[in-house]
């Protein structure tokens, strides 16, 4: 039997679940941090770094059943990993952090997951 396309995504986002928002987590502690210095900006880079890294690990051994779901999980991973050696260049760097780049392409990443996961509730709903 059978759990069709709705259902099949339901599942997967139960096994993606813990994955990407921890994904969610490590953005918006990265955006939270920008304002309190370089150390704690790069402590939010760790972290950032780690859960890009796990999740780009995952995803391709559990692709989501909707291609082009999985499409847009795929992008806003693969960006959120270059933000977070992006970000360790921009605070490892001499030079004066620009906290407006910064607070820029956080934000751009961030509303990338936004979308994903307004795609995804299209599958939540009964």
């Amino acid at each position: 039997m059978s759990i069709g396309p709705q259902g099949a995504v339901k599942v997967w986002w139960e096994d993606a679940r813990d994955c990407i928002e921890g994904m969610m987590s490590a953005l918006y502690f990265a955006h939270s941090t920008i304002g309190y210095g370089r150390p704690a900006l790069l402590a939010a880079v760790d972290q950032l770094a780690a859960a890009s890294k796990a999740a780009n690990m995952w995803l391709p051994s559990h692709p989501c059943p909707d291609p082009n779901l999985n499409d847009r999980f795929t992008r806003m991973l693969r960006s959120a990993g270059g933000l977070a050696v992006w970000l360790e260049d921009a605070v490892c760097a001499p030079r004066d952090l620009d906290v407006l780049t910064v607070d820029r392409e956080i934000a751009l990443v961030t509303e990338m997951m936004t979308e994903a996961l307004a795609h995804l509730g299209g599958y939540q709903e009964e």
